[in-house]
């Protein structure tokens, strides 16, 4: 594939993603919406841009997650997964995501600066801002300290088990922290929200 056939892939990924995740929140919003009386917490957010810009930045950790863990790790799951992996997050991590890396700290962290310091934006989506920067530091924090192990124990049984296990946990935040920011609702991971909630409420 030619450098401007990849970029285009990569681009084109990129942008499905942004209007994926729009398409999901009108439909999110209108299943919740129309079944709220199964809910007993209800929805603490509904203007859809607000709702919008929380979910957005988790697209980052997601892709932090497969950075470190999910090269090796895809080996063990079924061929789908296998396949969207090779087809679209790959492209975009070994076209962009790798090499430009810092860009995308950049970005995320450029929230707290912008949006969640000077309290411009309402306090639901400041929440989830600051709460996709945590998550991304703690699948930081993951990689280092597992690439950090002596190859002996990476390369073996337990070491991939291991490394199972850390993209689990990655994406079991990940994908917890999106689906409460598409219903309008507060995260509930240990340790992290509550951080963020101390830190919000401390200013």
């Amino acid at each position: 594939m030619s450098v401007l056939g990849a970029a285009s892939k990569q681009f084109t990924t990129i942008i499905a993603y942004f209007v994926l995740v729009f398409i999901m929140l009108l439909l999110a919003q209108t299943l919740y919406k129309s079944f709220k009386f199964l809910h007993k917490t209800n929805s603490l957010e509904s203007n859809l841009l607000m709702l919008y810009l929380a979910v957005i930045p988790y697209g980052i950790p997601f892709l932090e997650a497969f950075n470190n863990f999910g090269k090796y790790t895809m080996p063990h799951l079924p061929v789908s997964l296998q396949l969207f992996y090779n087809d679209y997050l790959r492209p975009v991590l070994e076209g962009s995501y790798i090499d430009l890396n810092i860009l995308y700290v950049i970005l995320l962290f450029s929230q707290y600066i912008i949006f969640i310091q000077p309290k411009r934006l309402k306090k639901f989506t400041r929440y989830h801002m600051l709460h996709s920067i945590l998550v991304y530091l703690t699948t930081s924090l993951m990689g280092i300290i597992y690439w950090a192990l002596p190859d002996n124990f990476t390369q073996n049984l337990y070491g991939e088990l291991a490394c199972d296990l850390c993209l689990l946990i990655c994406m079991s935040m990940i994908i917890h922290a999106f689906i409460k920011g598409l219903l309008g609702q507060y995260c509930q991971i240990p340790v992290i929200s509550e951080a963020v909630r101390i830190h919000l409420e401390g200013y």
